[in-house]
């Protein structure tokens, strides 16, 4: 616990500056991850992924960071834990492979809901809105086909509904039906 304790503690520090908040949670969910490999607990396998996320939210956190590439930034990360997932199975850790998968089906739901909120509060053009919602939609089947999931393509369907206010079905810059 007192290991635990220490990295906390470190992530909390490092929180302070804006420029070391992304440095410190990499290297937070590093060791997080590291240590999680060996006790094989899912709990921690999750708990490192999610703190190695919060280093790639708070780049776009940054004050010099464009608000409203924060749907690409959700994308970017959505990557890195399929980068994550191969590399693991490569290395016949199963465990945290699966839960990279996890993970990532996750920061593509927020990032689906980010999408929308910042076309909103940004003004961006719907058009980019819908792009990446549709990248989104891409990611979910992709993931239901390799995974063999159907609860993936039900989220896969509930996005692509969702694009279709941004494709041109809705007025989203006027903000009228």
């Amino acid at each position: 616990f007192l290991g635990f304790a220490l990295v906390l503690m470190g992530t909390l520090m490092g929180a302070t500056l804006p420029e070391i908040r992304a440095l410190s949670f990499m290297l937070a969910g590093g060791i997080w991850i590291y240590q999680a490999v060996g006790r094989q607990s899912k709990l921690h396998e999750w708990i490192g992924l999610t703190i190695l996320m919060l280093a790639v939210a708070s780049v776009g956190m940054l004050d010099q960071f464009q608000r409203e590439w924060l749907p690409a930034l959700g994308l970017i990360a959505a990557a890195i834990l399929g980068v994550l997932h191969y590399f693991f199975k490569l290395r016949k850790y199963d465990s945290i492979s699966q839960s990279a998968i996890g993970v990532q089906v996750t920061v593509l739901m927020l990032t689906a809901i980010v999408a929308g909120l910042c076309q909103w509060r940004f003004q961006t053009p719907p058009i980019y809105t819908g792009g990446c919602l549709l990248i989104i939609v891409a990611l979910f089947f992709w993931r239901a086909f390799r995974d063999n999931e159907l609860r993936w393509v039900h989220s896969a369907m509930s996005v692509c509904a969702l694009s279709l206010l941004y494709l041109g079905c809705v007025d989203m810059e006027g903000r009228r039906l």
